[in-house]
């Protein structure tokens, strides 16, 4: 069983279509995808959203095959993922762990990793493979779908500033507030793991005049179609 996971009742329906938006944030459902048994979560917004209830999930059912974080998100330059494309990520990295300098924050000066996998040690990133993980599911990647760090925040981000910040610092490509919580779950519990965004907005000033939220939504129902089209042989990452 494959769960997908979204940080919305919104992103789930748009994802998953109205026959499957009987249930809110903090639920989870069995369902049928594309004749595939998967396990629909909806965690809320955030990160802590985000590993408290997909905690739950990895408790209640733990042999889970993998899981696919489906949903909208902010892009970092519009030239590498412009409004209504998809993004798969790449890496995810938390910028708001660890010891706030002049510089930026920086986990290890704290001391406290945020776990491990397998001989290694996770910080304030963890370095994902999206195509590895997709057959590992026995799931396809369409080949033009961008392939892009992501980072993961708890506060939007709303100035020049911070943007070119996090774009520079981390090489930031799809911002959004749930994939690094989903990313460590996975990394420690040795799952495959896949984020995939489409994108509302350039992150920056909020400037609602520019989102396309219809946009990215309409795209989010391409998305498990896509994925569900050429099934891979099964590898292990």
């Amino acid at each position: 069983m494959l769960a997908l996971v979204f940080a919305t009742s919104r992103e789930s329906r748009a994802c998953l279509g109205p026959a499957h938006a009987g249930i809110r944030e903090g639920q989870w459902a069995a369902i049928t995808v594309h004749d595939r048994p998967c396990l629909q979560v909806i965690t809320g917004i955030g990160p802590v959203n985000a590993a408290l209830v997909f905690g739950k999930v990895l408790a209640t059912f733990p042999r889970l095959q993998g899981a696919i974080n489906l949903g909208i998100g902010g892009s970092f330059d519009l030239d590498r993922a412009d409004l209504g494309e998809w993004a798969a990520a790449t890496r995810e990295t938390w910028p708001e762990i660890g010891v706030r300098h002049k510089a930026g924050v920086h986990a290890r000066t704290l001391g406290f990793p945020q776990g491990h996998a397998g001989q290694d040690t996770i910080w304030e990133s963890i370095d994902l493979d999206p195509d590895a993980h997709a057959r590992a599911m026995n799931v396809s990647l369409p080949p033009s779908m961008a392939r892009l760090p992501f980072i993961t925040v708890a506060g939007v981000t709303a100035t020049h500033k911070r943007a070119l910040f996090l774009q520079t610092m981390y090489n930031g490509g799809i911002e959004n507030m749930e994939g690094f919580s989903l990313a460590l779950a996975c990394a420690t519990h040795s799952l495959p793991f896949l984020e995939i965004r489409t994108v509302s907005n350039k992150v920056g000033p909020r400037d609602t005049k520019t989102w396309q939220f219809g946009k990215a939504l309409g795209q989010l129902g391409r998305v498990l179609p896509a994925l569900f089209a050429t099934p891979v042989p099964h590898t292990t990452p």
